[in-house]
């Protein structure tokens, strides 16, 4: 992939591919202010104009560690970071073991966003940081998955 590679769409994962991780959730300041992860900015902002989605399970929610405007303030904060390029987006707050057709691996989240904003999933591209992300991209029958240390590796 070079950075002139078009996609119909881009899907990124949130938690360790756009923001960083602490002990497998979010890691955020004691005011709320979470931490992009190099690259992502300048990455995302040639995106302006196409669709870009966000889907991320956020079981922490239902576990009740986290509200659920905290997880929205999440994906909040990261567009205004970059522009507000981010067209629309999709969490799932469900249990682990709740059998979420939302939940990653399972496609819902990204089907729902195809559904909504009339995407052709063969031509997009998701870009994760864990197997489910790409389990994920290959249930959905998206075009292509990418690591997201190589999507952000790219000048």
């Amino acid at each position: 992939m070079t950075m002139e590679t078009h996609y119909s769409a881009y899907f990124f994962d949130l938690g360790g591919t756009l923001l960083a991780l602490e002990q497998d959730e979010i890691a955020c300041s004691k005011t709320g202010k979470v931490t992009l992860l190099p690259g992502v900015r300048d990455h995302l902002l040639p995106l302006c104009g196409t669709p870009v989605f966000v889907i991320t399970n956020q079981a922490a929610v239902a576990l009740g560690h986290l509200s659920e405007a905290t997880a929205r303030g999440f994906i909040d904060q990261i567009n205004a970071a970059v522009g507000q390029v981010i067209t629309d987006y999709r969490i799932c707050m469900h249990h682990p073991l709740a059998g979420c057709p939302c939940r990653k691996p399972q496609p819902g989240m990204v089907f729902d966003l195809a559904r909504t904003h009339t995407i052709n999933l063969a031509q997009a591209v998701l870009i994760g940081d864990t197997a489910n992300d790409e389990q994920c991209a290959q249930l959905a029958g998206i075009g292509t998955f990418l690591w997201a240390h190589d999507f952000f590796s790219f000048c």
